[in-house]
């Protein structure tokens, strides 16, 4: 995993997860709530 070694060395890496997670976690709650209302 080569580009994981070189996004880990750039300055905006912890953003680049801190947004990953963030969406991640927002579609997780998003799909709950669609299956809870179906």
């Amino acid at each position: 995993m080569v580009w994981f070694l070189f996004l880990r060395k750039t300055d905006n890496y912890k953003f680049f997860v801190a947004k990953r997670e963030n969406i991640f976690l927002f579609s997780v709650l998003f799909l709950q709530k669609t299956s809870a209302i179906l």
